[in-house]
């Protein structure tokens, strides 16, 4: 069979795997412990996919662009790198985006808003445990924490070297 639109690209469909653990955690009918533990399994594998699979699949999107050659396409899918990383972020994307507007951001919080935010929904899913690790840490002497969006080019430097930030700050 050669036929490309019978398979599924094996990292489309560890999205939808990840996606399905998602629903799990979120499901009223779940008992409470049961579905903290599927959120912190969607956050860590999520966290995961994204340095190990994202990343090599960056890696060789980069050393493709670096040769004149034709793209290499995925054997089965016939997807290039650089398609199959649009398709992930197209997928994570859906994913994440559980309000209204998810281009909002809130730049400042104090640690003592984190559960009146998580009551009401804002801080949910994956993002709770990355949360309470920064809760956490200012609690026990650090200044100030950041969560920031790996996917803006030179994010780490914009956060931490001017004042426009490109993320959220926990004091």
């Amino acid at each position: 069979m050669s036929d490309e639109s019978i398979f599924i690209n094996r990292e489309l469909s560890w999205l939808d795997f990840n996606r399905r653990v998602l629903a799990l955690g979120k499901d009223k009918n779940v008992p409470l412990g049961e579905r903290i533990k599927f959120l912190a399994i969607y956050g860590s594998n999520l966290d995961e996919f994204f340095m190990v699979r994202v990343g090599s699949l960056q890696e060789r999107a980069n050393l493709e662009q670096s040769k004149t050659k034709k793209e290499k396409r995925e054997n089965k899918t016939n997807m290039t790198c650089k398609e199959q990383l649009t398709a992930i972020y197209a997928r994570v994307r859906e994913l994440l985006r559980d309000k209204d507007d998810p281009s909002t951001l809130i730049p400042f919080v104090n640690v003592s808003e984190v559960p009146f935010l998580k009551r009401k929904g804002i801080i949910s899913g994956g993002m709770i445990p990355k949360i309470d690790c920064c809760v956490e840490a200012v609690r026990r002497g650090v200044k100030k924490t950041a969560i920031i969006d790996g996917r803006v080019p030179h994010s780490i430097l914009i956060e931490t070297l001017s004042n426009e930030g490109i993320g959220t700050q926990f004091r």
